[in-house]
């Protein structure tokens, strides 16, 4: 079973920004960027509290770039790349729109 954010045809910009800008959330991105994760092996491998991880995910969530799916007892996490590609495509369409203008 797949938890994923509200399914939207538009994410937040400031949403996805604020999640990008944390460190930590930058690292857990880049970990499972690499393959999905459980999150118990995000807690070993970034040596973070529990509370820590549980509200970067909860934030990165949000922001539409990560799903959960439950395997067996564990939630496995997966990178969703359609909240970034959003955010490139209105930052091109915005600093284009200023050229023009």
């Amino acid at each position: 079973m797949t938890r994923s954010p509200d399914v939207r045809e538009r994410v937040d910009p400031w949403l996805v920004c604020r999640a990008l800008g944390d460190p930590s959330r930058a690292d857990i991105l880049r970990l499972i960027a690499k393959r999905p994760r459980p999150a118990a092996e995000l807690l070993r491998e970034l040596g973070l509290s529990k509370a820590t991880v549980s509200h970067h995910i909860f934030q990165l969530r949000e922001a539409g770039l990560i799903t959960e799916t439950k395997v067996g007892r564990s939630v496995e996490l997966k990178m969703c790349l359609k909240p970034v590609r959003q955010l490139s495509r209105a930052l091109a369409a915005e600093l284009d729109g200023r050229k023009r203008g």
